[in-house]
Parts: C-alpha cells; sequence; structure tokens
C-alpha cells in the first residue's frame, strides 16, 4: 500500500486524498485482493475449460477416427441437458395425448356398443309390444263376437221357446217365419249333426 501511496504522488503531484475511504471500504470483499484473484463463479470455471477442450480437441474433431474428414457438421453435437429434458417432456406430452386419445376411443367404443345394444333391446321390446297389442286385439274381437253370438244365441231361443198359441195369428206367422229362419242358420251351422237331415 505504501509503494501505491508513492506511486500515485509521483503521477499525481500530491498525496492521496482518499484514504479514509479506503480503511473503511478496504474490508469489504469487492475490493478485498483475495476476491479479486479468484473466478467470479462456477460458470466462468466450466467455460475455462470447456475452451481448453476445444481448443485441444479440434484436431480430433476433424480428423475422425483418422481418415482426414472434416467434421464441422453441428447435426451430429449431443443434446444439451435442457433440450433433452424439453425433448422428453414433449414425447412424454405426445404419449399422454395418445393414451388419452386411445381411452377416449375404446370410451366412444363402448359407448357405441351400449347404445347398440340399448336399441336392439328398445327395437325388441317394441315388437313385443306390438305383438301384445295385436294379441289383446284379437282377444278382444274374439270376445266381443263370442258375446255377440251369445245374444244372439239366446234370442234364438227364446224366440224358438215361445209359446205360440197364445199368440194372434199375425204375430203367430211371424214367429213361424223367424223359427224357419233359425232352424235354417242351425242346419249350416251343423248344430243339428246329421240326424236331422234324415
Amino acid at each position: 500500500i505504501k509503494e501505491a501511496k508513492l506511486l500515485y504522488e509521483g503521477i499525481e503531484g500530491s498525496s492521496f486524498k482518499y484514504e479514509h475511504c479506503w480503511e473503511i471500504m478496504k474490508a469489504s470483499p469487492k475490493w478485498c485482493s483475495l476476491q479479486l484473484g479468484k473466478p467470479s463463479s462456477k460458470k466462468a470455471k466450466i467455460n475455462d475449460k470447456s475452451s481448453v477442450d476445444t481448443l485441444g480437441n479440434e484436431e480430433e474433431k476433424r480428423n475422425v477416427g483418422g481418415l482426414g474428414t472434416e467434421y464441422d457438421n453441428d447435426d451430429d453435437r449431443r443434446l444439451g441437458r435442457k433440450s433433452s429434458k424439453e425433448n422428453k417432456k414433449r414425447m412424454n406430452d405426445q404419449k399422454a395425448v395418445v393414451d388419452m386419445l386411445c381411452s377416449f376411443q375404446s370410451t366412444l367404443e363402448k359407448q357405441h356398443c351400449e347404445s347398440r345394444q340399448s336399441l336392439e333391446m328398445r327395437e325388441r321390446m317394441i315388437s313385443r309390444d306390438l305383438e301384445l297389442k295385436e294379441r289383446s286385439c284379437k282377444l278382444k274381437e274374439e270376445a266381443d263376437k263370442r258375446k255377440a253370438k251369445d245374444e244372439t244365441t239366446r234370442e234364438q231361443e227364446r224366440i224358438m221357446n215361445t209359446d205360440m198359441n197364445n199368440l194372434q195369428p199375425i204375430l203367430r206367422a211371424a214367429y213361424e217365419k223367424m223359427q224357419d229362419q233359425i232352424m235354417k242358420e242351425w242346419e249350416k251351422e251343423g248344430l243339428f249333426g246329421d240326424g236331422l237331415e234324415n
């Protein structure tokens, strides 16, 4: 420090006026002489090593395998950590998308299959309902026909069992005519069998 002060006086022609500032700042790491000699960060160390490697291995890179071919193609360079992580993440994202699409497709196929089965079941139920309705309509028609036939048969039996001795001649003639028609109908229906014709 004394040499520096003497050197300053020789150059400037006056004494060093900021010695009180130096007393305050000399303990600060920024101005400490030990800190000035050290590299500032880890990055600087890595850059120093890589610069030594690049200078030393430049010839090796140019002469690959001793064939003398130039090796200036940047495409064959190894990927860095960041870019390899990005590629891996991108691949995982793509795989996740593919997996999601596959699961979505299988879900759609299941839904399609279930909806088709549901539709087939609904069609079977509708056709079954139609069959049941047709049967019930036929049964109702048959029941109505039987009911009408029973009413007709009761009316015919009443006409056939009417005592005509007490009736007036006009009514008697009408009843005889109705009885003849009833007998003909019964013959057509085969109610008497073969014995009546003989």
